[in-house]
Formats: C-alpha cells, structure tokens, sequence
C-alpha cells in the first residue's frame, strides 16, 4: 500500500522495450563531476581527468586479449592488460588523448575532457533528465505564458525525451509518439538532430481532446491539446526571440506537416459499399492524389467533366466518381473516349502524364497508345495502391 502522508513520492518509472539489445545506444553525456580538473599540458579541448586503461597482470592470470606493450615519450616500455585494443590506444595517443605524466615516463592514462561528450552505459537511474518541474517552465517560455498553463498539462522534461531519443535510435530514424501531449518528443529530436547532425524523423499523433474553458491553455486561445502541439513545435522550429536560452531565440530548424485523419476507407470493400457507406468525393480525392504522388491536396476542385482533381510538375491526376452505388455501376463515371479526348486536350504542351482513376473503362490502352496520349487508367478500387509513389510513363507516351 502506498504510504500518502509519511513519505513525498519524487520517482517515476520508464519503460524501455527492445527486440535487440544491439540497437541500443549508449549514453552520450558530460562528465559530472564535483571538482574542477586542471589542464596538464595545455590540450587545447581543455581540463581533463586521467583515467585508468590498464592493470599490470601477469600472463598466466590475462583475462582477455588486450596485453601488449606501449613506449612512453621517454623510452619507456610497459607492458600491461589494457581495457582497449592496441589498435584503438594508438589513435588516443596520435590524438594526444592519452596522459603519459608530467615527465613522460609514466603509466598511460585516458584524458577525459570536462567539457567532452563521453559515451556511457545507461544508468537505471536518471537522476539529471530532468522532472515535470522543468518542462512546464520550458514549456512557459516557449509558449510565452504564465506559470499556471504548463502545469496543468504537465510535459515530459525535454532532457528526459532527449535522452530515450538518443539512446534508441540511430541518425536517421523515424521516432513514433502515438500520445504526443505537448509535443515534447518532436522537440526533443529536432534538438537532438541540431547537436548531432543527425537527420531524425518523428510521427505524432494527438487526439484533439477539448480543453476546458476555465484553464489558461483555453484562455491563451487554445481549444484542444493538438493546437498546442502544433504551436510548440512551430515555436522550437521558427525560435523564440524572449527565450531565455539562446538555441530557444534562434529556433532548432526543420519542418513538420499537421494533418488530420478523414473518414476511413475500405479499399478491400469498396466495390461492395452501399450508398450510405460509400466516401465522399472529397475525402477519396484528397486520399487518390495524395497515394498517386505522395503530395497534399491543398484545395478540392468542384465537380467537372473529367475528374479532374490536381496536378504536380510531372502529372496530373483526375477522379470519375460519385458517392453512389448507380453511378459507379453505370456510365456516369466511366472513362470513356469522349473523356480521354477532353484530358488530352489539357495536357497538350504540358508534357505531363494524366492518371485517371475510375471504375470503369471504355478505352482500352492499345487505343491510348495508338493515339500517343499520355494517359495512363486505373481501376478504383483495385488499382489504388499501385502507384505508390508515381512511376514514370511507359515508353511511347509523349
């Protein structure tokens, strides 16, 4: 049972899940140490501590491999079980990473730098990623608001965030947070990728829960919690210029897209669909373009003689539909010659190729090609998924 009134609770628990041990990172972090360490000869990265590589062992008790002999600045010779290859020592040392003493004759030790990323095992402790304290104020200043309107949503410490980022994934990754809250972990991997160069990905998704009229969230003008993950995230991207902390002034960089689910569709059920379950217009055009040609449609055209939804540099892309059952089984949505005529018409000197989903068809291709048009057909529903993203115009379309 837990004890509510003897002792404050000042712990939360991380669960981390893998499928290979081998994909995890280790730590990446500074030294933190409680005293200040000289510079003891001058290295231009600054102070630093020696740090133990080896032991003297004899060879009957070698544990391991890594038993050779290095030559101090001296002249000296020692041999010793070292904790890194002989290969690896040599680099420290044409680095000038490893302290031979201040005359150069004594045992070598690894400098480590105060001011020097280090990598680590991870801690089953996090004891400095941060609290809930710290991320409401962050989450304050980015949003430029009083104290009251973090705590009440109380975000992930970004440190925090950053530091699962990091240890879990590689430069490239795609990171997924399927409860986004605030933002945080968007946040924290375009700060990652800013200190290391590395080109992260994240997907979030928030439900746009409503905020209660009474907070401060409500009264700054936020409705719903996914209105303050886009702002957060704008914010982190574009800067902050009353931030206190100058990487909040000038902004992290990068990008990000807000879309927002539609109504599902059954591709698997779509030639069954009755006139009632059947997508709109609207929702399976945005989905046929953006599927074509991996692009948003921004803007719907109304309904017209050829389908006609958008267009990118390189094809356009049109849509023979209606929401009922009668018209897709009929000729009110077939691509026909008539149809086929019209398009070609609108892509004279445009040197673009037309997709046109419908379905059903009245033109066959050796028609298409015979008349050079550079008009290729896909069945709806079955052919959705196929041009995912577009392939180029077969050879003899022009």
């Amino acid at each position: 049972m837990k004890n509510t009134t003897t002792f404050r609770s000042d712990h939360e628990y991380v669960v981390i899940a893998y499928n290979d041990v081998k994909q995890l990172n280790k730590s990446v972090e500074k030294p933190n140490w409680e005293n200040e360490y000289p510079n003891l000869d001058n290295d231009f990265r600054g102070g630093y501590k020696p740090g133990s590589i080896s032991k003297k062992e004899e060879a009957s008790n070698l544990t391991h491999k890594n038993y050779y002999s290095v030559v101090s600045p001296s002249g000296k010779v020692f041999t010793r079980q070292f904790d890194i290859p002989e290969q690896e020592f040599k680099n420290l040392d044409e680095d000038n990473r490893i302290y031979w003493g201040k005359n150069g004759d004594a045992v070598p030790a690894q400098k480590i730098f105060q001011n020097e990323l280090r990598k680590v095992n991870t801690s089953s402790l996090l004891l400095n990623d941060g609290t809930t304290t710290e991320g409401y104020k962050l989450l304050n200043e980015l949003m430029e608001t009083e104290e009251e309107f973090g705590k009440k949503i109380l975000p992930k410490p970004i440190v925090l965030m950053q530091h699962l980022v990091q240890i879990a994934s590689q430069p490239n990754a795609l990171i997924l947070d399927a409860f986004a809250g605030s933002g945080t972990t968007g946040h924290a991997t375009l700060k990652l990728n800013a200190e290391d160069g590395g080109n992260r990905k994240f997907i979030l998704i928030q439900q746009p829960e409503a905020i209660k009229p009474e907070t401060t969230a409500h009264q700054a003008g936020f409705t719903t919690v996914d209105a303050i993950t886009r702002e957060r995230l704008r914010r982190v991207i574009d800067g902050v210029p009353s931030a206190k902390d100058a990487q909040l002034q000038q902004g992290l960089g990068g990008s990000f897209t807000a879309v927002t689910l539609g109504e599902p569709i059954n591709l698997e059920t779509l030639a069954l669909a009755t006139d009632e379950t059947l997508p709109s217009r609207e929702n399976l055009g945005r989905f046929v373009f953006y599927n074509t040609t991996l692009q948003a449609l921004e803007t719907l055209p109304t309904e017209n003689a050829t389908g006609y939804l958008g267009e990118t540099d390189t094809h356009k892309v049109y849509l023979l539909y209606k929401p009922e059952r009668q018209a897709l089984t009929g000729t009110t949505c077939a691509f026909t010659l008539e149809r086929a005529e019209r398009i070609a018409q609108e892509l004279a000197g445009t040197g673009k190729e037309a997709i046109v989903y419908a379905p059903i068809s009245f033109v066959d291709a050796k028609t298409l090609k015979a008349k050079k048009w550079a008009i290729r057909y896909c069945n709806l529903p079955y052919e959705l998924l196929q041009l995912n993203p577009v392939k180029p115009a077969p050879e003899g379309l022009v």
